[in-house]
């Protein structure tokens, strides 16, 4: 036990006093990209014996990229009158000293040998300077062993291209041409070195007006990189860019009819001479063939009594605005005002009617037995379809969906019985076929016929009389049953 204190304390002993002399030696430890430089063994990597201060000839030993621009004459560095690293770059600080002591707002950007000019005057030191834009390949690799690419401002390069690689859309379209002939650096999307006319196709009438993105679009180069695609263009033809919205129709020449001045000025007499409309999806047939083009393509769009025509959005200006056309209701009002919406196919002028004429409708008998609720039968068979589906008083339009279908509905100014059965309903004596009743069972009421009164007349007890509000009606209940209510006392 005795032995292996005494061990320990000279061990202690020994490494206190390396400690203190390493303290009294190193004014501090390193920065971090000089860490590996740390200890006493490492002094003379930038230190000479027995002399104060580091030497440079040590520091470029190190900082080649630095020794190359002061041996050619480049650069910021080389720019200062001569004097010790030491003087502008301060160590033993601890790791988290900066030892660059660099003053941005001082610098003279020009001594540097790159100018700034327009945006580049306003964008920050960092947005340049930054390790994922620095090219020299000397820099890169001595800066990444020192952990400090991130921090260096030495390494870009000088072409436009060198920093502004993402934001270069030609993927290698121009490899006659440099940034500066058409760009400055006031604003990459201002393009004031280029003209237009200087191409192969000069711009003329209202192609003046295009945005350049509706013509170079967006294009994927080979390695999936995005860029927008200046040349090749195709130009040869109208169709190269536009659509041929006559299908062919027209000749293979758009400038037969139009011009760069306006597309939708053209010869109307040309054009309807010559026109294939059932290209259009929308055959011409029935009273729709011989209608004049204008009746549909017009704007403002006329409303009539029976017409609502609309046009679509940004065809109005044209010399044949394209009507909306999705079905018949698109250009025609609904004459039944939304009836036959829950109807099968829903509001389809076809169901009944057809192109040539309007009526008659094709809707009979037997559809109405078929689709509607109220099944006719008797009498109603032959029933002209106006005297049930009226005139809307409040529109012009006939009802066709009736409040109510029971007989009162309808034959409420012939009913004779003044409500004197009102706990009964029509059918209950009466059917389809006609008013007047066949045979009647007298023998369900209260007061069944026997003997003589078997032969009597209906008329001979029910009598007609007049009402309270003056209307004559035939009296069938009350009625009294004794003799003497008929015959008297």
């Amino acid at each position: 036990m005795r032995a292996l204190t005494g061990i320990t304390i000279v061990a202690l002993t020994a490494l206190m006093s390396q400690n203190v002399n390493a303290q009294i030696i190193s004014p501090g430890k390193l920065s971090s990209p000089h860490a590996a430089l740390d200890g006493i063994r490492n002094c003379t990597a930038c230190h000479r014996l027995r002399a104060r201060g580091t030497i440079d000839e040590k520091c470029l030993d190190c900082h080649q990229p630095i020794a190359n621009r002061l041996a050619s004459a480049t650069g910021l560095h080389a720019t200062f009158p001569a004097q010790s690293c030491s003087n502008c770059h301060k160590e033993h600080g601890g790791r988290e000293l900066d030892i660059l002591r660099f003053d941005s707002t001082s610098l003279d950007h020009n001594d540097t040998g790159f100018q700034l000019r327009g945006a580049h005057q306003e964008t920050a030191c960092r947005d340049c300077h930054t390790g994922s834009l620095v090219k020299d390949d000397a820099v890169k690799r001595a800066k990444r062993e020192a952990n400090a690419l991130s921090r260096t401002f030495l390494g870009l390069g000088r072409q436009c291209t060198s920093c502004h690689v993402d934001d270069d859309p030609h993927d290698g379209q121009f490899p006659d041409r440099t940034c500066e002939d058409c760009h400055t650096e006031q604003r990459w999307s201002d393009t004031p070195g280029f003209d237009h006319a200087s191409t192969r196709y000069p711009l003329i009438g209202l192609h003046r007006r295009v945005e350049c993105q509706q013509c170079h679009t967006e294009a994927r180069s080979s390695n999936g990189a995005s860029f927008v695609r200046y040349r090749p263009v195709a130009f040869q033809s109208c169709s190269s860019c536009h659509r041929d919205t006559h299908n062919g129709t027209m000749g293979p020449r758009c400038t037969d009819c139009h011009s760069t001045a306006g597309w939708t000025s053209v010869n109307r007499e040309r054009v309807e001479g010559r026109f294939d409309h059932s290209r259009t999806g929308f055959n011409l047939v029935g009273q729709h063939a011989s209608a004049p083009c204008e009746s549909c393509h017009q704007f403002p769009a006329t409303r009539t009594a029976v017409l609502n025509l609309s046009v679509v959005p940004g065809t109005e200006r044209r010399t044949f605005p394209t009507p909306i056309a999705n079905d018949c209701v698109s250009c025609h009002i609904d004459y039944h005002d939304n009836t036959f919406a829950s109807t099968p196919g829903g509001i389809v002028c076809e169901n009944c009617h057809n192109q040539t004429e309007w009526f008659p409708a094709s809707y009979d008998l037997t559809r109405h037995n078929r689709e509607a609720s109220f099944t006719l039968t008797g009498a109603h068979a032959a029933v002209p379809c106006t005297s049930c589906h009226q005139l809307d008083p409040d529109t012009p339009h006939l009802v066709f969906q009736l409040a109510t279908q029971t007989c009162v509905s309808c034959h409420i100014s012939e009913n004779p019985h003044q409500s004197q059965f009102f706990d009964r309903t029509c059918n209950a004596c009466h059917d389809t076929r006609a008013f007047s009743i066949d045979s009647f069972d007298h023998s369900a009421t209260k007061f069944p016929l026997d003997s003589a009164h078997d032969g009597v007349s209906c008329q001979s007890c029910h009598f007609e009389q007049a009402g309270t509000n003056g209307t004559r009606f035939v009296r069938y209940m009350p009625l009294g049953t004794a003799c003497r209510d008929c015959h008297g006392e």
